[in-house]
């Protein structure tokens, strides 16, 4: 068993075989700023259960805990802190066969994982879990956006003494779709994952695992399937096992985003092309690029389970010089893992076809849009040709009317000359008409007469046409005053 000293350096001080290549300062560097994101902080939250010789292991209770927390004799089936795993440790020290199943909860995938940080680093520091498991820790925790999406990997390591196996670790991370059951009829489907990872012992023919939110169905599984004597019957059995219970759900949720694109299909296929509200916006082609979006995660993530189990194929052929196991076991095994992998690629078929379909509705609402836009541009064509018909007319009438002010303003010029030639001998026969200027026939000289008073028609003359000046030029001085104000 570690000491305090050593499993709280995790992972520094752990017993290696073979050299570790990994950066360890920057995994622990890593764990510790992570710490909070991805593990509880109190023991009374923690929930890590451990399956050994397929019984779930609880922690001894003494009579006066029994007392004064009222639990049952049996006790609690997990364990939640570091003095009930070290218990487990020292019970199960001398028991080097059989399996032992660690199983590290959630309480839903984007929140912390139900286990502290000291009693995580005892575990993978007794066990000395190679660091390459850490990365997929990283995966979960809390967080308020989907992450590491496209984060997968598997990574198996021998471990030798000279020429002589003494066994291997193995781990890897699972995505899945499942149905959240939350009864959201937008998007009824949750991405989850999982975490797995192995360490065997040839020798012994034991292996502990550590597993980190697996599916229930396939945790309902792992008792019926270990059995009482702790021993799968072959080592990478439980690999199949999840493998399989991860795959259940893709059928379902292919054929719900089959059954989405059929729906955009039959509102794009089925409909007259004339029609005045032809049903298609812009929107649709905003649900049909979040269509292509899950599609396109969905073959990913396919791809990158397909490329394990091949990673595991190809780990299971390593293996099998160094494991005796029968025929028959031998057989079942490579049969299922070929099963799975031919699922995995039919299932991958079937959504890059998906994937072409939707570019078909895609582009097909692309057009559409593309039509209306054109029939709505025709329209805004017509409009314009008509209001520049109507101004076309109404600048025949302006025209027109300015030729008419035009004659009529050629004609008061006319009459003006005319005025004005007629206006001096107006002037002047209106003077003679006056008592001012006479006539006079019986005077000896004869001729036109003068009266004196004259000089009082020429002044007032003078005085009127300067007061008629003066007021001209004050109304056209006032007039461009105000029209100056009014500008500023």
């Amino acid at each position: 068993m570690a000491s305090l000293s050593t499993w709280g350096k995790y992972p520094f001080g752990i017993t290696r075989v073979v050299p570790c290549v990994d950066n360890l300062y920057q995994l622990r560097d890593e764990l510790e700023k992570r710490g909070e994101e991805l593990f509880v902080d109190q023991e009374s939250k923690v929930r890590l259960e451990v399956l050994h010789r397929g019984i779930l292991w609880t922690p001894p209770v003494q009579d006066l805990q029994v007392a004064s927390s009222g639990l049952s004799i049996a006790g609690k089936p997990h364990i939640s802190s570091t003095a009930e795993l070290e218990t487990f440790l020292k019970q199960t020290s001398k028991d080097k066969t059989g399996t032992k199943i660690f199983l590290i909860h959630q309480l839903n995938t984007w929140s912390r994982l139900k286990i502290t940080f000291e009693l995580f680093c005892l575990l993978c520091s007794s066990y000395s879990i190679f660091p390459k498991y850490l990365p997929f820790i990283f995966a979960f925790g809390i967080k308020d956006e989907e992450t590491d999406r496209h984060f997968s990997g598997c990574s198996p390591r021998f471990h030798f003494n000279g020429d002589l196996p003494l066994g291997y670790e193995l781990c890897y991370n699972i995505r899945y779709y499942a149905e959240n059951g939350r009864g959201d009829e937008e998007f009824p489907w949750s991405c989850r994952h999982c975490a797995i990872y192995q360490q065997y012992s040839l020798q012994d023919n034991a292996s502990v695992w550590v597993l980190v939110q697996v599916p229930l169905s396939a945790q309902e599984g792992l008792k019926r399937i270990v059995g009482e004597k702790g021993d799968a019957g072959h080592p990478m059995q439980l690999h199949l096992h999840f493998l399989v219970e991860c795959e259940r759900g893709w059928r379902g949720y292919v054929n719900y985003l089959g059954g989405e694109l059929e729906k955009m299909s039959d509102r794009i296929r089925f409909r007259r092309i004339n029609s005045v509200n032809f049903g298609v916006e812009f929107q649709h082609s905003q649900d049909i690029g979040v269509l292509r979006n899950r599609l396109s995660q969905a073959l990913s993530i396919l791809e990158a389970n397909l490329d394990t189990a091949l990673k595991l194929a190809a780990h299971y052929e390593n293996l099998k010089p160094y494991r005796t196991c029968t025929i028959g076991a031998d057989i079942c095994f490579r049969t299922e893992l070929t099963e799975y992998e031919s699922s995995l690629k039919g299932h991958i078929r079937s959504v890059k076809e998906l994937l072409v379909t939707s570019e078909d509705i895609r582009l097909m609402i692309l057009k559409v849009l593309d039509f209306r836009n054109d029939e709505a541009m025709e329209g805004n064509s017509s409009a314009l040709r008509e209001l520049a018909a109507d101004a076309a007319s109404e600048n025949k009438l302006l025209v027109t009317l300015a030729e008419k002010t035009r004659d009529e303003s050629r004609f008061m010029g006319i009459a003006t000359v005319v005025a004005m030639i007629y206006l001096p001998a107006g002037l002047v026969a209106a003077l003679f008409s006056t008592s001012l200027v006479e006539v006079s026939e019986s005077s000896s000289m004869g001729g036109i007469v003068v009266r004196k008073q004259f000089w009082v028609f020429v002044l007032a003359t003078t005085g009127l046409m300067m007061v008629t000046i003066s007021a001209a030029w004050a109304w056209n001085w006032r007039s461009k005053k105000r029209s100056e104000q009014g500008k500023i």
